[in-house]
């Protein structure tokens, strides 16, 4: 299913920000994108683990979930100054209410949608990467509660993808059509 909420051409289509839940292909399809569109690729958990020197799990555990959402704003603040950038962003900084609207503003915002249980599914494969989710039996739950919590920010997004049976090079592609689109528009 694809959905569109863009309303101008006068968007900046230079910068295309990725949003979605945890494991929904943010970074693969990001970094497959920015190859077929010939621009740079930031992630922006990858960017944080590489200043703090420290995987984000880790952030959390010693620092706090709230801790972390600073460092994550802060970073992610820089990333969006980029121009001819895509950038992945942490599934849940949509969360924090004016993200919306600053990334309207940035760029053209590709929401990733994907069913719990294809989430769940990926996610078993990294289990230990991802405190928020918990473990065992809870997961599906878990990503449920997540996804109902967030759907009201994710869907603000000026495109939406379900990428629950599509490869990230298939979603890429999805993206670029709906960009190339959205240049002629």
């Amino acid at each position: 299913m694809e959905q569109t909420n863009i309303k101008k051409t006068e968007k900046n289509i230079n910068r295309i920000f990725l949003i979605g839940f945890m494991c929904s292909g943010k970074t693969i399809t990001g970094a497959l994108l920015a190859k077929r569109l010939k621009l740079k690729f930031k992630d922006s958990d990858t960017e944080i683990e590489k200043i703090y020197k420290k995987s984000i799990s880790a952030i959390i555990k010693e620092s706090g979930l709230t801790h972390f959402r600073r460092i994550e704003e802060k970073t992610v603040k820089q990333l969006i100054k980029n121009q001819n950038t895509i950038v992945a962003m942490g599934g849940g900084i949509m969360a924090l209410k004016k993200w919306n609207k600053y990334l309207k503003d940035k760029g053209i915002s590709v929401y990733l949608s994907c069913s719990a249980k294809e989430l769940k599914r990926r996610l078993l494969k990294i289990e230990n990467e991802r405190p928020l989710i918990g473990k065992g039996g809870e997961k599906e739950e878990r990503i449920k509660k997540l996804l109902t919590k967030r759907a009201p920010y994710y869907n603000k997004a000026d495109f939406r993808i379900s990428v629950t049976k599509l490869s990230p090079a298939q979603t890429a592609r999805k993206i670029e059509k709906l960009i190339s689109h959205a240049k002629n528009y």
